[in-house]
């Protein structure tokens, strides 16, 4: 059944397993057509421009407390001690990095339009 899922959807998406730290599991996906990365913890953006509910006031609070705030890697991945395998976890990067991406769809926050994969470089460049 893998076989065939990959097979009907080969040219359309590409998925990218980060790896190389225990305590965050994720897979990077790459929709071609849209040129578009798609994350779910990976990359977040708490912008300012957001709807202010009073669930994201509470979350964009206790993030901003951390120093987290615009767009960000997940919290889990700014310390250093967390990474199991730095040469893995930098591998997985490069991969990501080497697609042709110009918008990150994020689950926490809103889309990234534009420069997609130069700001994921940014915040990715104390691993690389």
């Amino acid at each position: 059944m893998g076989a065939l899922a990959d097979a009907a959807w080969q040219g359309t998406v590409r998925s990218q397993p980060i790896v190389g730290t225990p305590y965050f599991s994720e897979t990077a996906f790459l929709h071609v057509p849209s040129a578009s990365l798609i994350v779910s913890d990976f990359v977040q953006n708490h912008s300012a421009s957001q709807p202010q509910t009073l669930g994201l006031r509470v979350t964009r609070s206790l993030i901003g407390l951390l120093g987290f705030r615009g767009v960000c890697t997940a919290p889990p991945l700014a310390l250093p001690w967390l990474h199991e395998d730095a040469a893995m976890f930098r591998a997985s990067l490069e991969r990501i990095l080497a697609w042709d991406f110009d918008r990150i769809v994020t689950c926490h926050g809103g889309i990234v339009e534009s420069d997609g994969r130069e700001i994921l470089r940014r915040l990715c460049a104390r691993w690389l």
